[in-house]
């Protein structure tokens, strides 16, 4: 019985001994796949002799443990100096592993070109941070040449006489060639900017005849003059100017300076253009067919500046 229990203890301690081996060889091949440097025999031969102490419930022999050989197992710290940073251009994304440099230095190692119109965010000289994003916007200039064509403008002539409208000329759009800088950020225009313009036909106006509002329907002579406007200031009627008029009313809008010799004082007109006025003024230059519309304003009166009218004598 006794040869009997020690055989089975030496079959079960080599049985723990072979599935020690087994799992030793195995833990050491998977370190040294996965680059962890550890030595094959030292940390095979560590774990087996734990895994038959602990199996056999037998302490392992005093030489075995006391052998340097067979250290435990050490992983390299890693290294503390490496940041990851994002890069986001030409519509990829991607994550890259890096020491402490600069965007610009960060943008050459990863193959990544940078031109002169370019945006960086944040700039080529800016030193990468953990979990920065680096962000390349591609922009490009390019100048185009179109030809435009030149919409019709319409101009207007009045006539009191002519009932309905009269298209005298119908008139043609023209022709340009235009040359524009067109601005563009990753695919997208951003901005167009034009650098020239050059005429090739000129366009001819449509050209209409038609009535101003209606004149009144009193009076009966029509003159046509040619009409000035003043204001009652000193830069009108000089530096002695009393703001009245010749038959003593206050100039101004509604009153008008005429030749009594052509439109008596006091007549009572309507000019186109300009409205209801009384005659009530004179000037050294409204000589003949020449009237000279008051204004309030000298700024109003440079703006009517020198036109001929149709003046109707109301009474």
């Amino acid at each position: 019985m006794a040869a009997t229990g020690r055989d089975r203890r030496t079959r079960c301690n080599g049985l723990h001994l072979a599935r020690a081996l087994r799992v030793g060889m195995v833990i050491a091949l998977v370190a040294v796949v996965c680059g962890l440097g550890v030595p094959l025999a030292g940390s095979g031969a560590s774990w087996i002799a734990a895994a038959v102490a602990e199996d056999s419930h037998s302490p392992v022999s005093p030489a075995v443990a006391a052998d340097d050989s067979l250290s435990a197992p050490t992983v390299p710290p890693a290294d503390s100096r490496t940041l990851t940073v994002t890069i986001i251009a030409d519509g990829q994304e991607r994550w890259l592993s890096t020491e402490p440099v600069t965007v610009a230095e960060l943008l050459s190692r990863a193959g990544v070109a940078v031109n002169g119109l370019d945006r960086v965010e944040p700039g080529l000289k800016t030193q990468v941070r953990p979990g920065m994003v680096v962000r390349v916007a591609r922009v490009t200039r390019q100048r185009v040449r179109r030809e435009i064509e030149i919409a019709v403008e319409t101009t207007v002539h009045l006539d009191q006489r002519v009932h309905p409208p009269v298209v005298l000329h119908e008139g043609a759009p023209g022709r340009a060639v235009e040359v524009v800088e067109v601005w563009s950020r990753d695919g997208a225009e951003t901005r167009r900017v034009l650098v020239s313009r050059q005429v090739m036909r000129r366009m001819q106006p449509r050209v209409v005849v038609r009535a101003s509002a209606p004149l009144p329907s009193r009076g009966g002579d029509m003159l046509y003059m040619v009409a000035t406007g003043y204001d009652p200031g000193p830069r009108s009627c000089g530096r002695w100017s009393s703001g009245h008029t010749a038959i003593g009313l206050h100039a101004g809008r509604g009153v008008v300076a005429v030749d009594p010799r052509v439109i008596p004082l006091g007549t009572r007109l309507y000019v186109e253009g300009y409205g209801d006025c009384i005659a009530g003024d004179v000037g050294s230059a409204i000589k003949g067919r020449r009237i000279d519309l008051g204004f309030d304003g000298y700024r109003e009166a440079l703006r009517w500046g020198r036109r001929t009218v149709r003046v109707t004598i109301l009474e």
